[in-house]
């Protein structure tokens, strides 16, 4: 019982922490490309996953009337977040910084996906960290050229 009580509270907000981290890099990378509609878009997708991972470390168990705002907070930030990285997946594609499968891989990374089939929505931000990491490399190679 503690394991698993152990579980949901610390695993269970590893996924939007990580996809949170994502984000950041991704608007590092291309806050430049994709201008100002990218970084409404990368404050509200941060700001969901935020909401998301305090209402699933608060340990909701609809007990009381604050569990159930709780869960209230938790369904409005899934489905604002649902929405709000695919977009974020479509100025990725059209901003050309990283390759194209990653703006896919952002949009099958949405929280939806994630909730209902998890290993899809985490080997989602896997490729995305990884595509990430590539072209973070790439940038400073060729930094180093210019110099």
């Amino acid at each position: 019982m503690y394991i698993d009580s152990f579980a949901s509270g610390f695993f269970v907000p590893l996924l939007p922490v990580g996809a949170a981290a994502g984000i950041v890099a991704l608007h590092v990378l291309q806050r430049e490309r994709y201008g100002m509609p990218g970084t409404i878009v990368t404050l509200i997708s941060l700001i969901s996953l935020a909401l998301v991972v305090g209402a699933l470390a608060s340990g909701v168990n609809f007990a009381t009337i604050s569990d159930c705002a709780c869960f209230t907070v938790l369904g409005w930030s899934l489905l604002v977040g649902t929405f709000s990285i695919p977009v974020l997946g479509s100025l990725t594609i059209t901003a050309r910084v990283l390759p194209r499968w990653c703006g896919v891989a952002l949009m099958f990374g949405c929280p939806l996906i994630a909730v209902l089939v998890a290993p899809v929505g985490g080997a989602a931000w896997v490729f995305v960290g990884y595509a990430v990491l590539q072209a973070a490399g790439r940038q400073t190679e060729q930094r180093s050229r210019v110099r």
